[in-house]
C-alpha cells in the first residue's frame, strides 16, 4: 500500500436503532486485524436502542452523534467531511467482515485503478447477493422491469440490467455497485462531491455510481473479497422498505438526469409491472410476494 501521512482507509458506518447488529459489525472489523492503516467512524442517526452506550464502549471508534435521523447519505457525508483519509469505505452496519478482506478490497482497488469498488456479498446462509448492476438507463431499466434480461439470460444471451443476478455477472467493471460496501477513493470525493442528500436511503449509491462515471472513474466489482451482509437491519419489513425505496430512488433519479415527464412516464411503467408481479405471483401461489408487492404499491 502507498505511504502516506494520512490515514489510508476510513471506514464509515451509519447506526440506527441497530445497536447488536452494529456491535457484531464492529467486532468483526477488531476480529480481522487489518495489516492497513485504517480508522473507524460511526454516525448514529439518533437511536433509542442504547446504541450510543454501546459504541461508547469500543474506545478506538470514533463517534459522531447526530440529534435526528438524517438517512444514509447525509449521514455519510456527514462523516466524509470530517475525515482525512485516502480511501474511504462505506460500510453498511449489518455486515461481517472476513479475515483479510477488507486489505484484499482496498488492495485491488488500487492494483486495478478503481475509483469506486465493492466486493462480492453473501447471505448469512452462505448464498450469494447480489450488488450492482449497469446504470438504470432505459433499457437497462426495462429489461429488469420486465425480467426480459432473466429469460434472456436463460438463452444464453445478456441483456443491459439494473440489477445483474448472478455471480457470474460479476467481477469487472460494472455501472453500479451497492453502498453497502463501498469504497471511494479520496480524489473521486474531491472532483465528484458527496452523495445526493436529498435521497433519505435507497438509490444514493447508483447515483454516485452514475455522477463518477461520468467523471471517468471506474466502478469495480472485485472477486476473491466477501463480506456477510445480513439485511434488513434496522426495518420492520425489509423487502417492502426496499423495494418501496428502490422504486422511488429510480423515479427521483430520472427526474434528476432526464426531467419531469421522464419520471412520471418511468413511474407509470413501474406502477404496470408492480401490477402484474401481483397477479403473476398469486398465480404461482407466492402470495407473500404478491402481498408485498401490493403493499408497495400503496404508497408508491
Amino acid at each position: 500500500f502507498p505511504s502516506h501521512d494520512i490515514c489510508l482507509l476510513a471506514i464509515i458506518i451509519v447506526s440506527y436503532n441497530s445497536k447488536e447488529i452494529t456491535k457484531a459489525c464492529l467486532d468483526s472489523i477488531y476480529e480481522a486485524k487489518l495489516i492497513l492503516k485504517y480508522q473507524i467512524w460511526v454516525v448514529d442517526n439518533a437511536s433509542t436502542d442504547g446504541s450510543i452506550k454501546m459504541l461508547e464502549g469500543f474506545p478506538d471508534v470514533r463517534l459522531i452523534k447526530s440529534e435526528q435521523n438524517l438517512g444514509f447519505a447525509r449521514a455519510n457525508n456527514l462523516a466524509i467531511s470530517k475525515i482525512d483519509a485516502r480511501y474511504y469505505l462505506l460500510l453498511n452496519s449489518d455486515t461481517l467482515v472476513d479475515k483479510r478482506g477488507i486489505d484484499e478490497l482496498v488492495h485491488k482497488a488500487i492494483e486495478n485503478d478503481y475509483g469506486v469498488a465493492s466486493c462480492r456479498l453473501i447471505y448469512p446462509n452462505g448464498s450469494f447477493q447480489p450488488n450492482g448492476g449497469d446504470l438504470p438507463k432505459p433499457p437497462a431499466i426495462f429489461n429488469w422491469l420486465s425480467g426480459l434480461d432473466d429469460i434472456c439470460r436463460l438463452l444464453g444471451v445478456r441483456l443491459p440490467s439494473f440489477h445483474f443476478s448472478r455471480e457470474s455477472d460479476f467481477g469487472h467493471e460494472v455501472g453500479w455497485v451497492t453502498g453497502t460496501v463501498m469504497l471511494i477513493r479520496r480524489d473521486v470525493v474531491e472532483e465528484v462531491g458527496v452523495l445526493d442528500g436529498k435521497i433519505f436511503m435507497y438509490a444514493e449509491d447508483v447515483d454516485y455510481c452514475w455522477m463518477a462515471i461520468a467523471q471517468g472513474v471506474k466502478i469495480g466489482w472485485i472477486t476473491g473479497v466477501t463480506i456477510t451482509h445480513i439485511g434488513g437491519g434496522s426495518s420492520k419489513y425489509p423487502k417492502i422498505a426496499q423495494w418501496r425505496g428502490e422504486f422511488g430512488g429510480i423515479v427521483y433519479l430520472y427526474k434528476k438526469y432526464y426531467g419531469g415527464l421522464a419520471a412520471v412516464l418511468l413511474r407509470v411503467v413501474i406502477v404496470l409491472f408492480i401490477l402484474v408481479r401481483i397477479v403473476g405471483f398469486g398465480l404461482i401461489g407466492k402470495w407473500s410476494y404478491s402481498k408485498a408487492y401490493g403493499k408497495v404499491i400503496v404508497n408508491f
